[in-house]
């Protein structure tokens, strides 16, 4: 695995809320441009309850659905299948939150 985002960097970063838009191949992950789906182990540090997590393609318009909840504020983690055409993916959080993305794989012709 490698970690392809940590919010929590640098020491003292704010957390977010809202969009990110993350550059996979960019993270220095590895990867390829055919890639067309990543395999991810997302993870929140949430500073509160948090509604919802949800990663999708970027570029895309945002789903209805989450990839994790945390509604009693607990740091929780998820395996997500996340689609891509451009080697970047996007992250929506509803209440501020650190996000932690490991990448274990990806899916390409």
């Amino acid at each position: 695995t490698c970690r392809a985002l940590d919010t929590r960097n640098p020491p003292g970063a704010p957390p977010f809320m809202g969009t990110i838009n993350v550059d996979v191949i960019g993270s220095g992950c590895g990867g390829t441009s055919a890639a067309q789906a990543y395999v991810f182990n997302a993870t929140v540090v949430p500073q509160g309850p948090l509604g919802y997590l949800t990663l999708w393609p970027e570029g895309s318009a945002r789903p209805v659905v989450s990839t994790l909840n945390a509604l009693d504020g607990a740091i929780t983690s998820n395996m997500a299948l996340v689609p891509t055409s451009t080697t970047e993916i996007s992250a929506f959080a509803n209440a501020n939150t650190y996000l932690i993305l490991d990448i274990s794989g990806y899916f390409a012709p």
